[in-house]
């Protein structure tokens, strides 16, 4: 038997067996394409983040490729397990958005507002193609749904219904009320507290 330390190891065995578990009904198509998006994304944000922003904790690459592999399972559960998964034809298209959606989320997620803003125009040049170290492969090609560029990556949720949409965090807000008048307990919703409550609740309800 031999041991090796983290780092050693890196995160692609974690993801090749991932991907090894992942739910058939997408396709094999879709996890090879889900896994070239790995390939292509993971490392260049990895470095972007330990070189030009600021962590306020700093995770392994392992780790933080962990997170981004549970993030995109809980954003997938439903859709994958639909009674009509088989027949949807918009499968893919939602689990390329989950990893956009994702990767910010989770390789991204623990960085200060400053480094957001950094991050935001960095991934956005690199799933364009601008990136000249990182050049979209072949087994890629454009990415079509990526996140509207009025507002950062981190402004924007997936809707999975139909074709899906990027929706703004704003639109969870609409008809939310204070449930009291007393100023002291009152909370007023706002964008910060729609994202959060939309990802812990997601990790509530999947035990993570």
């Amino acid at each position: 038997m031999v041991y090796l330390e983290p780092t050693t190891l890196g995160w692609r065995p974690l993801v090749k067996s991932w991907l090894h578990e992942f739910p058939k009904v997408v396709g094999e198509e879709s996890i090879e394409y889900l896994g070239a998006l790995f390939e292509w994304l993971v490392d260049p944000c990895l470095d972007f983040i330990r070189k030009s922003c600021k962590e306020y904790v700093q995770g392994s690459a392992a780790n933080q490729t962990k997170s981004l592999m549970f993030l995109i399972d809980m954003l997938m559960h439903e859709g994958i397990h639909a009674e009509d998964a088989a027949e949807n034809k918009h499968l893919k298209s939602w689990l390329v958005a989950a990893v956009l959606f994702a990767i910010p989320w989770s390789i991204g997620g623990c960085i200060d507002v400053d480094s957001r803003a950094k991050f935001d125009t960095f991934f956005r040049d690199l799933v364009a193609g601008k990136i000249e170290t990182s050049p979209i492969p072949k087994e890629i090609g454009k990415v079509e749904n990526m996140m509207p560029t009025d507002h950062p990556v981190y402004d924007f949720y997936y809707e999975q219904k139909a074709k899906g949409q990027w929706n703004h965090w704003n639109v969870l807000l609409r008809g939310t009320e204070p449930k009291t008048t007393k100023i002291r307990e009152m909370l007023v919703p706002t964008m910060d507290t729609a994202r959060y409550t939309f990802i812990m609740d997601l990790c509530i309800h999947h035990n993570r």
